[in-house]
């Protein structure tokens, strides 16, 4: 049961972007049905199992649960705004830089050690996105403007 229920999840994730695409809706709309909707299943499964979990949450904790969500929120508006711009390829590929921002903030941030396989990958995932992208460079500042927002979503689920 696992399996089929990670593989809908899968699934679900993988067409998100192009399903989001084919809306016609605006960005925020959007993001806050796609929002809401997995409140509405996660909350109850939630609190059946673990009754109410914020019961025991200190004020510090709080802040960064509503911090998350502040950039959460961000991120989805960045990222689905993205999509009427620049191409589902684009987007998807920008958005999904963030641990590459998230690896050089803890190098720059907390002095963590990047080794040098992490450094190569860093490298190499950003000649590839690169690559993809600057073709939509000669589209126009329409898509350019659509790669900026992506960017933005990934700094957001960064948390930066």
């Amino acid at each position: 049961m696992i399996y089929l229920l990670l593989g809908l999840a899968v699934c679900a994730a993988s067409s998100a972007a192009v399903l989001i695409r084919l809306c016609d809706a605006p960005a925020l709309v959007v993001a806050a049905y796609r929002l809401g909707i997995a409140a509405c299943v996660v909350l109850p499964l939630s609190l059946m199992r673990c009754g109410n979990p914020l019961r025991n949450v200190s004020g510090r904790d709080r802040l960064a649960l509503v911090s998350s969500g502040v950039f959460l929120g961000f991120h989805f508006a960045f990222w689905i705004s993205s999509l009427s711009h620049t191409s589902v390829a684009s987007s998807v590929l920008l958005v999904t830089t963030s641990p590459i921002f998230l690896g050089l903030g803890g190098w720059l941030l907390f002095r963590e050690r990047v080794n040098w396989r992490t450094g190569v990958g860093i490298v190499v995932s950003l000649v590839g996105t690169a690559v993809v992208t600057v073709n939509d460079w000669g589209i126009g500042r329409h898509a350019f403007s659509g790669d900026v927002l992506a960017l933005g979503g990934a700094l957001a689920i960064s948390g930066i």
